[in-house]
Parts: C-alpha cells; structure tokens; sequence
C-alpha cells in the first residue's frame, strides 16, 4: 500500500477565457526526490474574484478542479500489478 500527502505551491497558465470571464487554467510540476519523480497536474477553473493581489489563488477556489498525481521510479514501479493479479482480471 502507498499514502501521499503533498502541499505544494505551482504556476498555472491560463488557457481560456470563458464567455462569463472566468478563466480556465492548467499547470504542471514535476519534483524529484530519491531517483523518484513526481508529477502534479492541475486543471480547473478560476473566478476572476478570487484572484489575490498577489495573483494566487487557493485550491479551494478551483472550480472542476483535476488534479493528477503520478509518481515514477524505484517506489513507482513496485506498484504495478503482479502476474497473478493480471490473471484474476482476465478470469473474472
């Protein structure tokens, strides 16, 4: 089994402007620690409003928010399924 927790801050990029001004945003970061790389990907949409001055945004404003994480490596590759597990599927 695996748990993950990660607080992290990102740049996103606007892709779209919708027709209400709302906007839709996209972003990526990849960190790598211990020969294992980490992606984070963040979609979603964002009101102009909540905006900061600063320009950020909290993830709690993040309408249809998407976020995908996906790790790669030493730790990565022990969690794939292994030929028994592949079997059951293909049985059942």
């Amino acid at each position: 089994s695996r748990t993950s927790n990660f607080v992290t801050r990102m740049t996103v990029t606007v892709t779209k402007v919708l027709p209400n001004g709302n906007l839709e945003i996209q972003g990526t970061r990849d960190v790598q620690t211990n020969k294992e790389t980490q992606r984070i990907t963040l979609t979603g949409v964002v009101r102009p409003d909540d905006v900061a001055s600063d320009n950020t945004v909290l993830s709690t404003y993040v309408a249809d928010a998407k976020i995908v994480h996906f790790g790669s490596g030493p730790i990565g590759s022990r969690m794939k399924e292994g030929l028994v597990t592949k079997i059951f599927k293909i049985l059942f």
